[in-house]
C-alpha cells in the first residue's frame, strides 16, 4: 500500500531471516545458536558491509522460512552534537512546533547557523532539523546517545494476503520513523499464492499469515537488544490486508503474551469481519470486488484453493451443523481482530478507512471502532472522506496521514 519511497532514509537496511521450529525443538538449540550468534553476525557484517546490506540468519519457532527488513537508527549518521549546541538549538528555536516558530524549525536553525552561530555544533546540521526540532534539551540529548533503546514500528505490508512486499514501505512510514529514530522493521508474511514456494502445499490459508507475524514480533521482542528496541514502546502500521493484521497482531497478540503485546497499533482500511465483508457494502459506493466469490482474497484466504468453497458459503451455512461448515465458520470467525478485543487488554489503536471506499467496506472499521468502544479501549477514528482504498492520491489521505504520525509520535 502506498508508493515505496524514492528518496533512501539515513537507514541501515539490515535483512533478517528466520526460520520457525516447534518450540521443543527450540529449546535443544538455543543456547547453541547464542553462542554462534555474533560470530555470525560478525562475519556476515564484514560480508555485507561492500554490498551495502546486511543479512542475519535466524531460526525461531517451525519450519517455514521467513524475512524482516530492519531500518536500525543505531546506524544513522548522526553529528557529533555538544550540550551547547543543543542548548542554542533548543532556546533559540523553541521547545515544540507550537512554538512561535511553528513548523519552520530547520529554518529556524539555519538562521541561526547563519547570523548567531551555534557553539560546538557541526558544519552540517540537516540531520539535526529532522532529530532535535520541537525537543526540549533532555529530549534532545537523548536522541543523541548512539546507546539508546528505540521504539520499534512493525509495518505490515497489504495486497489482500496474496500479493504484496515488505520492500515497500511507504514514504510516510519512513519519514516519521526516520524522524523519530524509531527502529522500523518491515515484516514478511507467507501469502496465499506461494504454495509452491513453501514446500508445495496445497494452499497457504489462515492463520498462517497471523502466525507469521506473530513470531515476527515475539523474535523481535526476544533479541530487542541486538537491535537496540525499547519493548515497552513498540507499534505496527498497516494498510488493507495489512491493516487487518496489525489490528488482529494488536488484539490477538495481547492475549497470547508479553512478547508479542504492542503498545499502540495503527490499522488503516482493513478487513474486521471477513464473513460479512459483502453484508457491509454501501450500496451508495459499491464494490469493485465480489467478496463472495470462490475466487475472493478472503475465500483463497480461508482455503477455497483446496475446498473450492466460498466466503458466501461459509455465511450462507453459518448455522449448518453438519461437516464441514462448523469447521469452516469457525475458520473464517477466528480471521476477525473484533473477536479478540479485551476490556484492559488490547492496546489503543489509530484507525482509518477512507469514505468511499471501493474494496474494503469503510463498514469494516466502524466495526473494529464499535468493538474498541464497547471494550472501553482508548482510540482515534479518523474518516478520510471522499477517499478511496489506500493512501494515494496523497492529496485526500493528507490530513489523515499526519493526524496518524502524530498520533503514534505522541504515544511511543
Amino acid at each position: 500500500v502506498g508508493a515505496s519511497s524514492t528518496h533512501a532514509p539515513p537507514y541501515r537496511k539490515v535483512e533478517l531471516q528466520h526460520k520457525l521450529r516447534s518450540t521443543k525443538q527450540q529449546r535443544g538449540v538455543l543456547s547453541k545458536f547464542k553462542m554462534n550468534f555474533l560470530r555470525l553476525a560478525l562475519l556476515l557484517s564484514c560480508t555485507a558491509h561492500v554490498l551495502g546490506v546486511k543479512t542475519v540468519t535466524y531460526k525461531t519457532v517451525n519450519d517455514q522460512l521467513l524475512q524482516l527488513d530492519i531500518y536500525s537508527p543505531s546506524s544513522f549518521h548522526v553529528p557529533t552534537v555538544s550540550a551547547a549546541c543543543l542548548t542554542k538549538l533548543v532556546d533559540y528555536c523553541g521547545h515544540s512546533y507550537d512554538s512561535s516558530h511553528g513548523s519552520k524549525c530547520p529554518d529556524c536553525i539555519n538562521d541561526h547557523k547563519k547570523h548567531l552561530g551555534l557553539a560546538g555544533c557541526p558544519s552540517n546540521l540537516t540531520l539535526l532539523d529532522s532529530y532535535y526540532c520541537g525537543k526540549t534539551l533532555d529530549q534532545a540529548m537523548e536522541s543523541s546517545n548512539v546507546n539508546a533503546m528505540y521504539p520499534l514500528l512493525l509495518y505490515i505490508h497489504g495486497g489482500g494476503w496474496e500479493t504484496g512486499s515488505k520492500s515497500i514501505v511507504p514514504d510516510y512510514i519512513r519519514s516519521v520513523a526516520e524522524r523519530n529514530r524509531y527502529v522500523l522493521a518491515s515484516v514478511q508474511y507467507r501469502l496465499t499464492s506461494e504454495a509452491e514456494k513453501w514446500g508445495g502445499v496445497d494452499a497457504i490459508t489462515w492463520p498462517a499469515q497471523g502466525d507469521d507475524c506473530l513470531d515476527a514480533l515475539r523474535f523481535l521482542s526476544r533479541y530487542a537488544a541486538s537491535f537496540s528496541i525499547d519493548t515497552q514502546r513498540t507499534a505496527c502500521w498497516g494498510g488493507s490486508a495489512g491493516g487487518h493484521l496489525c489490528s488482529y497482531l494488536a488484539a490477538y497478540g495481547a492475549l497470547n503474551s508479553t512478547e508479542t503485546t504492542l503498545k499502540v497499533a495503527l490499522p488503516f482500511y482493513g478487513p474486521t469481519n471477513i464473513i460479512d465483508m459483502t453484508l457491509d457494502i454501501d450500496p451508495k459506493v459499491g464494490c469493485h470486488i465480489d467478496h463472495d466469490a470462490v475466487g475472493s482474497f478472503e475465500s483463497k484466504l480461508c482455503g477455497s484453493a483446496k475446498t473450492n468453497v466460498s466466503i458466501g458459503q461459509i455465511r450462507h451455512n453459518e448455522n449448518n451443523s453438519t461437516a464441514p461448515w462448523p469447521h469452516l465458520v469457525k475458520l473464517a470467525q477466528s480471521v476477525n481482530p473484533v473477536m479478540y478485543i479485551r476490556q484492559g487488554v488490547t492496546p489503543p489503536m489509530f484507525v482509518a478507512h477512507g469514505t468511499d471506499d471501493h474494496i474494503v467496506p469503510f463498514k469494516q472499521s466502524e466495526r473494529l471502532v464499535d468493538a474498541l468502544q464497547q471494550a472501553g479501549i482508548r482510540h482515534v477514528f479518523a474518516a478520510a472522506e471522499g477517499c478511496d482504498h489506500a493512501t494515494e492520491p496523497r492529496d485526500c489521505w493528507q490530513a489523515v496521514v499526519e493526524q496518524a504520525q502524530q498520533w503514534v509520535t505522541s504515544n511511543l
